[in-house]
């Protein structure tokens, strides 16, 4: 009885409603940005983000340990476009820390992190410290 549910009641529910609201309004966010930001229980964000996806509302991608959620229409950036990102921020703003190419790209700096270990491990980009920072640089070849 509970498996079936007109379309149209299933945002009738307040916290299917806001879930699915923040989700349009930013997309990528994980499941703990979404109970910080609604203040609300794990269980309870949790049980409707599957709801929702399960209905089409929104989907998920698992990126790294975080599964983040985005509206059904978004198109997910893969990884390979975010390294295009950190690739072009580094060649734009040669010698930039961690942070700074975080803040450029907009994505966290766990993220570009990984990413920049990636790219120095595959000869891309050389990481070099200066102070008390590590600055990548474009490896010219």
């Amino acid at each position: 009885m509970a498996s079936y549910m007109k379309r149209d009641k299933i945002l009738e529910n307040d916290n299917r409603n806001q879930i699915n609201s923040l989700v349009h309004e930013k997309p990528g966010l994980s499941l703990t940005s979404i109970i910080k930001e609604l203040e609300m229980a794990y269980t309870t964000a949790t049980y409707h983000t599957t709801f929702l996806e399960q209905r089409k509302y929104i989907k998920s991608e698992k990126d790294g340990k975080y599964l983040r959620f985005y509206p059904r229409i978004f198109n997910i950036p893969t990884k390979f476009s975010k390294k295009e990102n950190i690739i072009k921020t580094i060649t734009e703003n040669d010698f930039s820390c961690q942070k700074e190419i975080a803040n450029i790209v907009g994505y966290n700096e766990s993220a570009v992190s990984k990413i920049i270990k990636e790219l120095a491990e595959q000869g891309i980009i050389n990481i070099t410290k200066i102070g008390k920072y590590n600055r990548c640089s474009i490896i010219n070849q």
